[in-house]
């Protein structure tokens, strides 16, 4: 029993000393695995996942992959067989087809990928080099076979004549001719390329700029023509506007003649029948009363100024008469009146002392005492021809002060009324002349007013002096009377 426990450790420790040594090493499912014993190939690769064994310290796993591997090469310039500079970007996917020739020839996977930089590049350069531009980018005849005349003009707008021209083999007979090129060279190395696609063309940046050039040389050409065509549907357009408004016009005017000779015609029955009546003539009276309220100044700040003021009243008499003379064509009306004002109400500004003793003053208003105000005033309004009409205006005013007293101001009766100047005049002319496609009105007034007070305590800088104000002016009006 002895012996065979002493032979099971044995065993045990005899692979424990392997497995640390390595001894055994693992290939998975995405590997393959080269042996190499002081630098020498040792058997066959591989290629099968599982557990294997090998010299501890004399032999070497070198691991590969075995799946397929992506390369990305970068966009290189070349030229076509027009001479045309173009860059293409160009894409393949390549596996190890033979480790042990991969080991020899090549190594690792960083050299693998810097190989084929070089061979893939150089046979991309070859062939676009032997080739038409045009082969690098269709891979069809499609529209010219179609014949799509529309679109066939649009392309060989946008891109050239050269654009359209019939294509022999085309971009995917391309990529398989530099697929099949590289693939020769590189199997000497134990690679094998599964695929190699043109991913990117593109013009340099000179024959890109010579390219747009041309794009907006035939847009502005396109556009140009647009503008042509429009400036001949627009001088048509206008043509045809302008006939149909200088037919619309005459049928108008023709038409504005018809109902102006009309309106003439019952305006001339209008002013007979005027001048055929009997003038009026009739005298009136009124008594009217008015008031403005009292109440409260709405600013006060204090009991002192808070003060109540009654309600403003007046009353008014005017007797006057209205008539028509000379067959109605002057008219006069004369009017005088008589108002009385009670309780005025006036702002006075009053000091007072405030309750933390601070002498201040406020705005409030008062009941200042009555006014007398008597007035006349006489209007003239003739037609002195048909269409000059003269005017004149005469008003008379005498408004004085009763009893005048502000508080700390005393008696104040003897001050004029502001805003009430004693005379007034004005004279107006005016004049409507028909036209044939409206009519013009001519009109000047001179307005005169005395001189006036425009503040209650008559200080020499608020006197207002008695003025003339002259004006004048003309109004155009349309056969609509706009």
């Amino acid at each position: 029993m002895r012996n065979t426990a002493s032979i099971i450790i044995g065993i045990i420790i005899l692979l424990v000393i392997l497995g640390v040594s390595g001894a055994f090493y693992t290939v998975d499912e995405t590997q393959q695995v080269v042996l190499t014993q002081f630098g020498k190939l040792v058997g066959s690769p591989k290629t099968q996942a599982g557990l294997y064994f090998k010299l501890p310290f004399v032999q070497t796993a070198n691991y590969f992959e075995k799946r397929i591997v992506e390369w990305d090469g970068d966009a290189n310039q070349m030229p076509t067989r027009e001479k045309r500079l173009i860059w293409v970007d160009t894409t393949a996917r390549w596996r190890i087809a033979d480790a042990l020739k991969f080991m020899q020839r090549v190594g690792t996977e960083p050299n693998a990928q810097t190989r084929l930089d070089d061979i893939i590049d150089a046979k991309t350069r070859e062939t676009v080099s032997s080739h038409a531009l045009v082969e690098t980018i269709r891979n069809s005849n499609r529209l010219i076979e179609e014949g799509d005349t529309e679109i066939l003009e649009t392309a060989s707008e946008e891109f050239g004549k050269t654009a359209l021209a019939p294509i022999k083999e085309g971009r995917e007979a391309l990529s398989a001719m530099i697929l099949k090129q590289a693939a020769d060279a590189v199997k000497d190395y134990g690679i094998e390329i599964v695929d190699v696609k043109i991913k990117r063309i593109n013009y340099v940046t000179e024959v890109q700029r010579k390219v747009y050039e041309r794009m907006i040389s035939e847009r502005k050409r396109a556009a140009e023509q647009f503008r042509s065509e429009g400036q001949g549907k627009k001088a048509e357009i206008e043509g045809q506007t302008g006939k149909e408004l200088q037919q619309i016009q005459s049928e108008a005017y023709r038409r504005a003649q018809e109902i102006k000779g009309k309106a003439d015609a019952e305006a001339i029955k209008i002013y007979a029948d005027a001048y055929n009546k009997d003038p009026e003539f009739y005298i009136y009276g009124s008594y009217s009363t008015g008031f403005i309220p009292g109440g409260f100044t709405e600013t006060c700040s204090s009991l002192e100024t808070c003060l109540p003021f009654d309600s403003e009243t007046n009353w008014n008499a005017e007797v006057g008469f209205k008539g028509q003379f000379l067959e109605n064509t002057l008219q006069l009306n004369a009017a005088i009146f008589f108002t009385e004002y009670d309780d005025l109400i006036r702002s006075q500004v009053l000091p007072f002392t405030n309750r933390f003793g601070v002498t201040t003053q406020e705005t409030v208003n008062v009941n200042a005492g009555t006014s007398e105000a008597f007035g006349a005033e006489v209007e003239v309004i003739w037609l002195a021809a048909a269409g000059l009409t003269l005017g004149l205006n005469v008003g008379y005013l005498d408004h004085e002060y009763k009893e005048f007293d502000l508080p700390g101001r005393g008696d104040l009766s003897n001050l004029k009324v502001p805003f009430s100047p004693k005379w007034q005049a004005a004279a107006t002319a005016s004049y409507d002349q028909s036209l044939t496609w409206g009519s013009l009105s001519y009109n000047v007034s001179v307005n005169y007013q005395d001189e006036a007070e425009t503040s209650v305590f008559n200080t020499p800088l608020t006197q207002m002096n008695d003025r003339t104000l002259v004006d004048a002016h003309v109004t155009y009006r349309d056969l609509e009377q706009r």
